[in-house]
């Protein structure tokens, strides 16, 4: 086993040229005899902005693909294998399909739009990975040699690797399910139509079309998307029954040595030192049940740790809820968008002292919605009573049940001591996408705090989208119960 299988990296020197440039044929030979007899080198895939080159590489014991990183300068290298694709792998250049922004990195959903890249069929289960590698290979056949697929870190899928068989170059494809049986097979950076279906026979190859106008944006907000009842839902596909073993017979219980089993506990019972230790206890139960019943309270969220926003002054972090806070579990929602621009205008024209308005991403059955919500309050008849006065005073349209909404789950990113500290916070968030908000919140020794959170949501599937953004932007934050003072 070779230094680069053991430890998963290792470094390497080439010999000094001078002033002389070095080829990629120099490096590739490089790397491929530092990962010789463990990896198999197919070739460069991209280059970095930092000069980090990536190799598509094939593990010849488990037979999997890899990316192998190469970094460094001068005459001393280090290499990296890399078994998912993640953000330390840069990306070839790609546009979304659908609002034309770049992308960047492998991340599931556009930045832009929020559309899903990568929801290929390997995430519903419906397929195994052997039935679409298969189904991948016969939609190339004739223009790209498949070589492999590669798991990708953040919301799941795969994305398939080819040679093309013109050119010799390596490429990423990914497999888009576009209806129930019908696939397209799309060449990053290019998101050229190969084939339909994977029954289809694979058409020749032709010029890509031009990319599609940029469609322009909806004259009136989109209103809260609804909740479909049962029978409008499309019928989900009949799950394959995995193949169950027989089941083992359980053998007969084995028979005691002597005759009665409760004589011989009651015996044992007696003894002084166990009669002893079953008081002791009881007795600790007993002091451990009433400790309990006259505690104060409950700290509903420990040790919550505040990812401060880029640019903002270190927050004070809160490292639990404080009595006086509560959880803030419901809102109002006023309407959804497809884009964070749309909600942020209609969220300034709400001014109603008091009464805070934000802004979530939401996913919604794979599609991403721009929420807007009014409030955070702490039950449900609370949210019901704000809404009919949101609507009196002509900043909601109507009363609708649906529109009361439980919002308990939210990423904290910190507690300042100021609202003038929180509201830089939010500023720096606002600047690289995130709309976050801030909650008044308990102070120990009476003075003010604020809260700074991100997103409302009932399900944590709801906030992949927003952490995805929060990673992209550099951002670790943690999904916890919203708290804070109930405001007025």
């Amino acid at each position: 086993m070779g230094v680069l299988r053991e430890s998963g990296n290792t470094n390497f020197s080439l010999p000094s040229l001078g002033d002389a440039p070095r080829s990629g044929d120099m490096f590739l030979e490089a790397v491929r005899e530092a990962a010789a007899g463990d990896y198999e080198v197919f070739g460069e895939v991209i280059r970095g902005v930092d000069g980090s080159i990536v190799y598509l590489a094939r593990d010849l014991e488990r037979m999997q693909l890899v990316m192998i990183r190469m970094t460094g300068g001068g005459n001393q290298f280090y290499l990296e294998v890399v078994k998912e694709l993640d953000s330390s792998v840069p990306a070839p250049d790609n546009f979304c399909g659908q609002c034309r922004a770049p992308l960047r990195n492998w991340g599931r959903y556009c930045t832009g739009c929020g559309a899903d890249l990568w929801g290929d069929a390997s995430l519903s289960g419906e397929w195994s990975r052997g039935e679409l590698l298969d189904a991948v290979k016969e939609m190339a056949e004739g223009r790209f040699e498949i070589l492999g697929e590669m798991p990708r870190a953040e919301g799941g899928g795969f994305v398939y690797f080819g040679r093309d068989q013109s050119t010799g170059k390596l490429s990423a494809l990914r497999l888009l399910k576009e209806s129930a049986d019908s696939f397209s097979l799309g060449q990053t950076g290019l998101l050229r139509r190969i084939a339909k279906s994977a029954t289809d026979t694979p058409p020749p190859p032709v010029q890509p079309p031009p990319p599609p106008p940029v469609q322009p944006l909806p004259a009136e907000p989109l209103p809260p998307e609804p909740v479909l009842p049962e029978p409008l839902l499309s019928p989900a596909p009949p799950a394959r029954q995995p193949v169950r073993p027989p089941p083992t017979p359980i053998p007969p219980p084995r028979r005691a040595a002597y005759g009665d089993q409760w004589e011989q506990l009651l015996e044992f019972v007696r003894q002084p030192i166990v009669l002893a230790v079953i008081t002791f206890a009881l007795a600790l139960f007993l002091v451990t049940l009433c400790t309990i019943a006259l505690s104060p309270g409950r700290a509903r969220q420990a040790d919550r740790v505040g990812a401060a926003a880029p640019g903002a002054e270190t927050p004070v972090t809160a490292a639990s809820a404080l009595p006086a806070e509560t959880l803030l579990e419901y809102s109002v929602a006023i309407a959804s968008y497809r884009t964070l621009d749309e909600a942020m205008q209609h969220r300034r024209r709400l001014v109603w002292p008091g009464t805070p308005f934000y802004v979530a991403p939401t996913v919604v059955r794979g599609v991403v919605y721009y929420r807007l919500y009014a409030a955070m309050l702490p039950s449900s008849g609370a949210a019901r009573s704000l809404m009919g006065q949101l609507v009196d005073r002509g900043l909601k349209e109507r009363v609708r049940d649906w529109d009361v909404r439980p919002t308990g789950l939210a990423y904290f990113l910190g507690t300042h001591t100021s609202e003038s500290e929180a509201d830089a916070a939010l500023e720096s968030l606002l600047r690289v996408g995130i709309p976050a908000y801030m909650v008044p919140a308990a102070a120990a020794g009476g003075g003010s705090a604020y809260h700074v959170y991100a997103g409302g949501f009932e399900k944590a599937d709801e906030a992949r989208f927003l952490e995805e953004l929060m990673a992209g932007a550099g951002i670790a934050a943690e999904l916890v119960e919203r708290v804070g003072l109930v405001q007025p």
